[in-house]
Formats: C-alpha cells, sequence, structure tokens
C-alpha cells in the first residue's frame, strides 16, 4: 500500500510493460507539445514548412495559437504558445485558420 497524496493525482501515463500507471500533480499535466500522425488535411493538401494557426485538442475548448512543423513520415508537431492542461495520446488534435479546418491528426506523444 502507498501513501496517500498531499494534493489530487493526475493520470500522466502508462508504464505497460510493468502494468503501471504513472501519476503527478496538476501542473505535471501542462504540456507546450504533441506529436501527431494519421494526419487528415481537409482546406489544404498537408505543409511542408512550419505554419502558424490554431488548435484544439477537446471539441469543448476554444482554439488555441500554434505552430505546427512537418516532421518525418506524415507526422507534425504542434507547439502551444500556451502550455495545455492533459494531451494525451490517442486524442484528436484539429488545426483551424479561422472558421475552416485546415486538418486533423491523431495525437501520438505529447
Amino acid at each position: 500500500m502507498g501513501m496517500a497524496a498531499e494534493r489530487p493525482l493526475y493520470v500522466l501515463g502508462f508504464n505497460r510493460d510493468k502494468n503501471e500507471v504513472i501519476v503527478g500533480f496538476e501542473e505535471e499535466c501542462q504540456n507546450t507539445g504533441l506529436i501527431a500522425g494519421d494526419l487528415n488535411w481537409s482546406a489544404i493538401s498537408g505543409i511542408t514548412e512550419p505554419i502558424e494557426c490554431e488548435a484544439k485538442i477537446r471539441s469543448s475548448q476554444q482554439p488555441t495559437a500554434v505552430r505546427v512543423l512537418p516532421l518525418y513520415a506524415e507526422h507534425i508537431e504542434v507547439k502551444f504558445l500556451v502550455p495545455q492542461k492533459a494531451i494525451a495520446p490517442g486524442q484528436s488534435v484539429v488545426l483551424y485558420n479561422k472558421n475552416t479546418i485546415l486538418g486533423s491528426g491523431i495525437i501520438q506523444k505529447s
């Protein structure tokens, strides 16, 4: 049995090899970026150089400013100007230019 934490704990990740849940405090949930794959471009055919736009990782959130960089083999890196809470692999990230959806992807790593 472990000891109780002095503050609420949040799930930060999983170690599947050891069947462990990794937990931490709220401030450890903040991330400034993510890597996404399984890209689905809508209004554009993709990117070959960095772009600035907005992104959402939850349907209920307001879009937030990001810089998006092309990576290897159909992956992108999304850098948030304001850290975001609880970015998790498996979630979608949707990229916007005003009210136009540029594209989306599945978060691989935060």
